[in-house]
């Protein structure tokens, strides 16, 4: 996909407030591209490295919600965190 298609269906994939993964070879602008588009909808952005992170940062930790058994999130995935921003 060129960067300026990418750019387009991450305007949109923001203005719907849908999760968005970018995956590629490193250095071809896709941190970039995102903080363009973080710019131009005026939302927050945050960039994550899974590689060099644990994987329980991303799934979390198990808790009991309502008597269903899930994955709790915390740090950056919080989201207490998320609307605090």
């Amino acid at each position: 996909m060129k960067a300026s298609d990418l750019k387009q269906v991450l305007v949109c994939m923001a203005m719907g407030k849908r999760p968005v993964l970018i995956k590629g070879a490193p250095g071809i602008g896709k941190s970039d591209i995102m903080a363009q588009v973080a710019q131009e909808v005026n939302a927050d952005l945050i960039i994550m490295h899974p590689v060099v992170s644990d994987p329980t940062d991303y799934k979390g930790l198990p808790g009991i919600v309502e008597g269903q058994a899930e994955f709790l999130p915390y740090g950056e995935l919080s989201y207490r965190e998320v609307l605090k921003s």
